[in-house]
């Protein structure tokens, strides 16, 4: 007579479990936990800062230097992973600000993806913001010297079920704020906003502020007191930096903008929890049982 061993495997979400969270700020690969939970899960994102711009004159003009856009956010939720496979990542890098005495702008920043080789593939993806002096058109940054704002990385070039654009940089002021959970993250002022002021001169106020957890400011811009200074770098994560000073002679030193901030990836996850039954009459049900989620095999 044939005799058979039954295993009962269960699979168990506790109700009240601690979720775990993972921060990642470099590294181009990831390998999922053995406690994955594919059905507990999110996966958060934040895009680069862009660059912030610096002021220059040329026969043809002054051109005012701008701050660097935020970086955008994005969300996915309930992603399928494999325990053990190993996935791409990318972590979108700050925008470097445009440098000093040289009438170019600075560069974007980079886009932040999870779970794949470009955007276009990953699970989820935030795009970078545009540096100062540029603008924003069919999903690219483009360079305009002069351009009172740098644009914030926008939610529709992104990837993921929740999506929020950086905020703008703007002329004579300070950088972009990322985007966060929170929603869109917040534009610097322009000079306008700063009537009353000593020439050329706004504070710290003017700052783009970010919107969640995670969610970098942007950067200061140059000017403090009336003194010519360069911009100030994008808090993490993914804040625009601030704009350098802008020429006020012809024979006036320039100074560059402020670097952005780069971007992170933040994974959380509900552990799952694995009980092996191989002998015995009877099993009594744990205090953290979760009826809506569980599987036994």
């Amino acid at each position: 007579m044939k005799k058979y061993l039954f295993i009962f495997l269960l699979v168990l979400l506790p109700q009240s479990a601690s979720a775990t969270t993972i921060i990642l700020t470099s590294g181009s690969t990831w390998t999922v936990p053995s406690d994955w939970n594919s059905a507990s899960n999110t996966i958060e994102v934040i895009g680069g800062g862009g660059g912030g711009g610096g002021g220059y004159a040329t026969p043809n003009g002054v051109y005012n230097a701008s701050g660097g856009g935020g970086g955008a956010y994005s969300q996915a939720r309930n992603v399928p992973l494999t325990p053990g496979d190993i996935l791409p990542v990318n972590i979108g890098s700050g925008g470097t600000g445009s440098p000093r005495n040289v009438l170019v702008a600075g560069q974007p920043g980079g886009k932040t993806f999870f779970n794949g080789t470009s955007c276009a593939s990953a699970s989820v993806c935030a795009t970078g913001g545009c540096p100062g002096g540029s603008t924003y058109s069919s999903g690219s940054c483009v360079t305009q010297l002069g351009s009172p704002t740098g644009y914030g990385g926008q939610s529709s070039d992104g990837v993921g079920s929740i999506r929020y654009s950086g905020g703008l940089g703007s002329q004579l002021s300070g950088g972009g704020g990322a985007a966060g959970s929170s929603g869109n993250g917040g534009s610097a002022s322009p000079r306008s906003a700063c009537a009353g002021m000593p020439q050329n001169y706004c504070g710290t106020a003017d700052i783009g502020l970010g919107n969640g957890p995670y969610a970098g400011n942007g950067g200061t811009n140059a000017w403090t007191n009336g003194t010519q200074y360069f911009g100030g770098p994008g808090s993490l994560y993914g804040g625009g930096g601030g704009s350098g000073a802008s020429i006020i002679s012809a024979n006036a030193p320039t100074y560059g903008g402020g670097n952005g901030a780069q971007g992170i990836i933040v994974i959380t996850y509900t552990p799952t929890k694995t009980v092996v039954v191989t002998s015995g009459s009877t099993w009594t049900v744990p205090a953290d049982w979760n009826s809506d989620n569980n599987s036994i095999e």
